[in-house]
């Protein structure tokens, strides 16, 4: 009876110590890769793709922590967070590191695998001039396919939050469905100055200024976008572009 009582006190005063070795967090295995997008992706979803990115770590940590979810039962679930804080500040540096490698055509790819080797939560992101998108093809071990409308009903969804929006498509003409397991976080916009431009090549390998130019127009449209988006202003847009023409 003692055990008992002590035991239940212990809980009682030392609730994050006691549930903090319920987490499956000791043993899990995290991998980030950069895979190619799918066949006519871009296209089809009209992604202008803004990479490499030189992200804060802030950005990133706050962005995942969050991302929430509802999974369905008889009725949708309280929200709950997609990454658990251990899996987010682990995840968090490889991801960063990987949006500064990634070319336009990537999209920086994640899964999380429990200490039995089978995979909880799967994805990808990626920074766009519509903001910075995150996919989730695996939540708790239940897959889904990106952009599937389930007859039966989708087994979990994301929801957007604050500042946050699902992505959509028109499947059919004047039918814009949302799909629910992509989320776009439209307040964090690329920053033209921390857009990783390719490095000129050297001397001996540069044999016209045509790598340089095209570097200089694609800063340029993205300017103009930001412009015509509101992000910036009419003040900030003619200082911003007469800094990119001086580079000429």
């Amino acid at each position: 009876m003692r055990i008992i009582v002590f035991s239940c006190l212990y809980i009682l005063f030392f609730p994050q110590k006691f549930l903090a070795g319920q987490l499956p967090t000791d043993n899990i295995q995290i991998s980030v890769s950069l895979q190619p997008f799918i066949d006519h992706e871009k296209e089809n979803y009209r992604l202008q793709v803004i990479q490499p990115y030189r992200f804060d770590k802030t950005t990133l940590f706050k962005a995942m922590s969050s991302l929430a979810y509802q999974k369905r039962g008889v009725s949708w679930s309280n929200k709950r967070r997609v990454f658990n804080t251990v899996v987010t500040q682990r995840l968090t540096p490889m991801i960063l590191q990987n949006f500064t490698l990634a070319d336009p055509d990537q999209r920086i790819t994640f899964r999380v695998k429990n200490a039995a080797g089978k995979t909880t939560l799967m994805g990808d992101t990626f920074l766009t001039t519509e903001g910075l998108h995150w996919r989730m093809t695996a939540i708790q071990r239940i897959r889904r396919t990106v952009d599937d409308f389930s007859v039966s009903g989708d087994p979990w969804r994301l929801v957007p939050l604050t500042h946050q929006s699902y992505k959509t498509k028109e499947k059919i003409k004047n039918l814009v469905q949302e799909i629910t397991n992509w989320i776009v976080f439209n307040q964090i916009k690329p920053d033209l100055e921390r857009i990783i431009h390719p490095s000129p090549p050297s001397e001996e390998k540069q044999a016209a200024p045509a790598t340089p130019t095209l570097g200089i127009k694609k800063r340029l449209k993205i300017l103009e976008e930001l412009k015509r988006d509101e992000l910036i202003d009419e003040k900030e847009y003619k200082v911003k572009r007469q800094k990119i023409l001086d580079d000429l």
